[in-house]
Order: C-alpha cells, then sequence, then structure tokens
C-alpha cells in the first residue's frame, strides 16, 4: 500500500487543494506535516501562506512526477537486450551518486557490483538527462549488448524477485476487495490510490523474460486488476 506521503499526493491531485484540517484527516497530525514537510522539499505541492487554514496543491513538478509514475503502469513488451550502466562517481560528490542510484532502482535497473547496473528496459535518456543535469557524463557509462548469460541465481542476487512478488501479491488482495465491494463508500479514491501503487511497483519490475521468473509470477495478474480498477477510479 502507499506510503503517507503519496497518498497524500494522489489526495491533491484529485481534490485540486485541500487544508490542513481536510489532511491532517488522512493521518495523525504529526504524520501528515512531516510529509508534507517532505513533499515541499521536493518541490512536489506549495502552500498557501496567506489563507486560514493553510491550503495545500500541486505543483507543476509534482504533476509531472505523477503522470511520470502513472505512464509506468502500461505493459511493456519484453526486449532482448540488456543495458548496462556504470558510473565512477567521486566521494565529495556521494550525494549525485545517491541520487543515481535511486534514480535507477526507480527505473527498474538492478545492482550487479556496487557501480555496475542492469535492466532490459534501457531508460536511457532520462539517465543521460541526469548526467548532463549534473555534469557527469564522463562519469557515467551507458552500453548495451544482445545477449547475457543471465542464470536464475544470479537474477535472484540482482533484483529482490521475492520482494517485489510480495508488492505484487498484496497490491492483488487489496485490488480484488476493492472490486468485490464495488463502488460503495470512499471506493473511487482508493481505487486511485492502488493504481498509482501498481505503477510505483511496476516501475521496479525489472520487466524480465519468464524463464528467468518463478512460475507462479503474479505480475500478469496485478496488470489484469489494474485493468478493472481504472474505470471504478474514474468512477464508472
Amino acid at each position: 500500500m502507499l506510503n503517507l506521503t503519496y497518498e497524500i499526493l494522489i489526495h491533491l491531485e484529485d481534490a485540486a487543494t485541500m487544508t490542513e484540517i481536510e489532511l491532517t484527516q488522512l493521518a495523525p497530525e504529526r504524520k501528515v506535516y512531516g510529509a508534507l514537510g517532505q513533499l515541499e522539499k521536493k518541490g512536489w505541492v506549495k502552500k498557501s501562506v496567506d489563507l486560514d487554514p493553510k491550503k495545500y496543491s500541486l505543483t507543476p513538478t509534482g504533476r509531472q512526477f505523477i503522470d511520470a509514475t502513472l505512464a509506468q503502469a502500461r505493459e511493456t513488451p519484453k526486449n532482448s537486450r540488456w543495458t548496462f550502466v556504470m558510473f565512477e562517481i567521486p566521494e565529495k560528490r556521494r550525494g549525485l551518486r545517491a541520487q543515481l542510484r535511486t534514480l535507477l532502482t526507480q527505473l527498474g535497473y538492478g545492482t550487479l557490483q556496487p557501480s555496475v547496473w542492469i535492466s532490459t528496459d534501457a531508460h536511457t535518456d532520462k539517465i543521460e538527462q541526469f548526467a548532463l543535469k549534473n555534469n557527469l557524463s564522463q562519469r557515467i557509462h551507458i552500453f548495451a549488448v544482445s545477449k547475457w548469460d543471465a542464470k536464475p541465481s544470479t537474477i535472484a542476487r540482482v533484483w529482490d524477485i521475492k520482494k517485489l512478488a510480495t508488492r505484487y501479491d498484496r497490491f492483488n488482495r487489496a485490488a480484488q476487495a476493492l472490486l468485490k465491494k464495488g463502488k460503495s463508500g470512499n471506493a473511487r479514491m482508493i481505487a486511485k490510490e492502488l493504481i498509482f501503487d501498481f505503477a510505483l511497483i511496476s516501475g521496479s519490475n525489472p520487466n524480465l523474460d519468464e524463464s528467468l521468473l518463478p512460475k507462479d509470477w503474479p505480475a500478469p495478474k496485478a496488470l489484469s486488476l489494474y485493468e478493472k480498477l481504472r474505470p471504478l477510479a474514474r468512477g464508472n
């Protein structure tokens, strides 16, 4: 399920603006203000300081983040090519190194070695943009190969397949329960939260060939449930 930061983000996307009082209905006040602080620091939300009570809304950057995340929910074709990202970022720029690792994780890359990451979904444009923006083009190297002898044991080491399967299973149970319940209560909002959760999970999915995955891999079922949730999230 979504953490509070993402939950607030989706509620603001749905309502356009929300007051402090409305937001503190989502969780204990201290936790809500902590999450809002994180969102403001990322530049995803803004508050109207001249109003009482204060109102919060999405920034253009926050909306872009939501749109980019939701785009990950679509089914992507299997890619026969492997993309490797190698980097050498000095210790004095370790903050950028941590940001790059976070970006690679969000793009579905796995760690072959501490500074060698691999994926079947290239997303090289986003990595190149990061490198250019932070003057790291000479320290981040990307190359692709059409064949790599990937073994299930290596895959299990590079990506935490069990953890990803657990996230899919949790989504599947929640989605099935909501679809069984139908349109009553706040079903539409819960459906929107579940769809965003599915998109976040999908962004971490390495999109591997079936031969490298467990036989009971839950992602296809999750995709089917996601498609059923979309009308509910629209209020249909």
